[in-house]
This record gives C-alpha cells, structure tokens and sequence, in this order.
C-alpha cells in the first residue's frame, strides 16, 4: 500500500527548456546537453551536488562550447542553465487530487540556479513549497545525487518512512533504477494523463 509519494522536478512537475541555452550559443538542445555534460561525472554531477562552484563548472563548459571565458559569456551560461518553466499545471491538478493523509515530497537533480528559482518563487503562484511544505530535497543541498542509492536512503530516513510504502514518480530510468535498489516503488513518468491514470489505479486520488 502507498502512503508516500516522492516527484521528481526537472521534467515531471516543471517543464524543462533546454532551447534558450542552445540558441544563447547557436548549437542544438543535443549537441548544448552533449558538450556541457563532457567528463560528466567530474563537472556536471559535481555541480548538482554542489561539490564544485558555478564558476568552476562554467569555465569547463564554456571551454567546451569553444567560446571566450569571460564574465559576459559566463552571465549567458547561467542563463542557460536556467531551465525551469513554470509548474505543469496538470501535473498540479493531479498533486491537488492526491488524497489528504498521503506523504508528499519532492527529490531533485537541482543545481543552485534552480534552488535559487525554487526559493525565489516560493510564495509565489507558481511556487510549489504549498504542495509539498519542507519536503523538498534537492542534490545541491544534500551532496548527493540521483546516480546512487545514498540520496534515496537519505530521504527515507529523513522522512522516516518506509520504502516498501513509498512512489518514486521520475521522468529517467537509470535515476528509477537506484530508487528500486533501495526497495522503493517506481514509475517512469511521460505525461499526466498516464500519472493521473496510474494514481487513479492505485486509489490515491480524491475523484469526484
């Protein structure tokens, strides 16, 4: 039985625009995504723990896009890195319809720019902190990411709850793969209709 549900951000609640990056520096969404994740375990996942700085990362990537390293160019790499629309908002009418006495949470690959715009937006309309309350674990702010188990046995203890009870709703498989290890339920999100299906399934929706 599910008493817990946990959502990934990037890609589940929020919209990802990986174009405004691409076109700042006139390469496709695969080819921008491809060179500023080179040596990826070293600089980008580093940067989603929060292990190296903004500028250590931008120095990397910018050398990697073959443009100047300078603070002009670094300004349009942060912009880019500013991937977040606002909140689907069917995927927030689903989260509406989850039934009151289930857990929310939220767990995240967010580096600080989008720690930054979650705090930011935090009373706003778009903020999501009223869904989820303190609930919400982002890998800056943890040291850990999603590409191990420690940032799922993290949650759980801090949540204290159990595994077997919980919901991992995330958009990436190879992220699913360490939350199963860790014996939490999983489901690899495309779009709402599927979630809303799915919750509907497990009775965890308020259906009127």
């Amino acid at each position: 039985m599910i008493k817990n549900i946990i959502f990934d951000l990037g890609g589940v609640i929020f919209k990802t625009n990986w174009q405004k990056g691409a076109d700042l520096f006139n390469k496709s969404i695969k080819q921008f995504k491809k060179i500023t994740r080179t040596n990826r375990q070293k600089y980008y996942d580093n940067y989603c723990k929060g292990t190296i700085s903004f500028n250590e990362y931008a120095n990397f990537a910018l050398k990697q896009l073959k443009v100047k390293i300078n603070e002009e160019n670094k300004q349009l790499f942060k912009q880019s890195l500013q991937i977040f629309e606002s909140p689907d908002p069917n995927v927030i009418e689903i989260i509406k319809k989850i039934k009151p006495e289930i857990l929310l949470a939220v767990l995240s690959n967010s580096y600080n720019i989008l720690v930054q715009y979650l705090e930011t937006n935090k009373n706003s309309p778009q903020g999501i902190h009223k869904y989820f309350h303190s609930n919400i674990f982002l890998s800056s702010q943890i040291k850990a990411i999603k590409q191990s188990t420690k940032v799922y046995k993290y949650v759980i203890q801090k949540l204290d709850i159990n595994p077997s009870e919980t919901l991992m709703i995330d958009n990436k498989e190879e992220y699913l793969l360490n939350a199963k290890l860790t014996k939490i339920n999983t489901f690899l999100y495309h779009d709402p209709e599927q979630l809303e299906s799915y919750l509907k399934d497990l009775d965890l929706l308020n259906v009127l």
